[in-house]
């Protein structure tokens, strides 16, 4: 029983899917084109664009708002891409996973 009980553990643990958060950093510009939409981020040592996600995917307009506001009020965010993203490089074809914006 303790056998089975960690195998479907280890397979668990080895589908898991892990994430990358870029941040805190300060969102600079935001540049909405014809298929997505994308953010110059810099802080932390680092400066380069990200994509905030393709317009037909469902998330990409409230990323988009929060960019905005993050913008518009200079606050801090983070941004959540897959497993191996680097954020001090420019990718344009990386859809961020999420965005959090902070108030302090």
């Amino acid at each position: 029983m303790k056998k089975i009980l960690l195998m479907i553990l280890a397979s668990l643990m080895a589908s898991q899917s892990y994430a990358v958060d870029c941040g805190p950093v300060e969102i600079k510009a935001i540049q909405s084109q014809k298929e997505d939409v994308l953010v110059l981020i810099k802080g932390n040592g680092l400066e380069a664009w990200k994509s905030l996600g393709l317009h037909s995917q469902q998330s990409t307009s409230s990323f988009q708002s929060i960019a905005q506001q993050a913008l518009a009020t200079r606050v801090s965010v983070i941004l959540r891409f897959p497993d191996g993203e680097n954020c001090g490089e420019t990718d344009y074809s990386t859809s961020a996973q999420a965005i959090r914006i902070y108030g302090y």
